[in-house]
């Protein structure tokens, strides 16, 4: 099989899309046209747009598990380094203009804050956001409400 055949480990139907820049090179961020954007330097698929809703760590972990998106049922939060990824600093959101409706606001990752006090796990109560506000990653208790970009 050639490049064309398959990219990055991606059949040929998932990428029809595919578009490439002058001199040949891939574009890094694909629209797959069904609500998905392919990161072909990760070989990530992401939901294109948030569904606009503030979820709790264990609710955005619940509709992560129950998405049905493009065909996949295998979407999840993504991790730090993973949402990081699409991070793009000095534009109003921070965050890639290919993904749809961005806002400028805290959307979680499934990385924990791997620190204890006194003995005690401070993941169980404590996970990771990336602010796209500023670009930069912060730790909230999971209580609190943010924004969810599942991937897969």
């Amino acid at each position: 099989m050639g490049i064309f055949d398959t990219l990055l480990g991606r059949k040929k139907s998932e990428l029809e899309t595919v578009q490439f820049a002058q001199r040949g090179k891939i574009v890094r961020f694909v629209d797959n046209k069904d609500d998905t954007i392919t990161d072909n330097k990760t070989g990530l698929m992401w939901q294109k747009k948030d569904d606009e809703k503030k979820r709790s760590y264990n609710e955005a972990l619940h509709y992560c598990r129950e998405l049905r998106l493009a065909g996949y049922s295998d979407w999840r939060l993504p991790t730090l380094e993973e949402l990081l990824t699409i991070v793009v600093q000095g534009r109003p959101e921070n965050v890639d203009e290919i993904f749809a409706n961005s806002k400028a606001e805290r959307y979680w990752t499934i990385t924990e804050f791997e620190h204890y006090v006194d003995g005690k796990y401070l993941g169980d109560e404590i996970a990771y956001t990336v602010d796209f506000i500023d670009g930069f990653e912060t730790t909230y208790d999971k209580i609190y409400e943010y924004y969810v970009r599942a991937v897969r």
